[in-house]
């Protein structure tokens, strides 16, 4: 009779002791919130304006590079700073000026490295700041 419950009453504290352990671990648990992707509306082009467009584009990236190999001849003819510009150089049209290959690589470098920078900082505010 004794065996029958101290085993009973081991049976019961280990039932509560795993519904308790349970309900202890839910609320641990933070939820999982899960968002939605914003659906945007789209609008898909016939393909033959698709053609027309990028058959423009590349127009107008030959017309665009004959305009500047144009300007680069008239520089060098004219004016005598522009006399030691290489042939390979690229123009930079957001600051206005024609810069060698290779600078012209850093800098696109450059750039990237500081708006990666700034987007880093950007991450660790909004974490921050929460």
């Amino acid at each position: 009779m004794k065996f029958k419950v101290t085993s009973f009453i081991i049976c019961v504290l280990v039932f509560f002791l795993t519904v308790g352990n349970y309900f202890y671990s839910q609320e641990k648990k933070e939820p999982v919130i899960k968002k939605e992707q914003p659906k945007y509306q789209t609008w898909k082009l016939p393909i033959y304006m698709q053609e027309n467009l990028q058959w423009m584009l590349d127009d107008f990236n030959k017309r665009f590079d004959e305009k500047v190999q144009g300007y680069k001849k008239e520089l060098k003819t004219r004016f005598v700073e522009f006399k030691d510009m290489p042939d390979d150089a690229v123009l930079y049209l957001e600051g206005g000026m024609f810069i060698n290959r290779a600078d012209f690589i850093k800098l696109q470098r450059y750039i990237r490295d500081i708006e990666e920078i700034r987007n880093k900082q950007k991450m660790e505010v909004k974490k921050d700041g929460k």
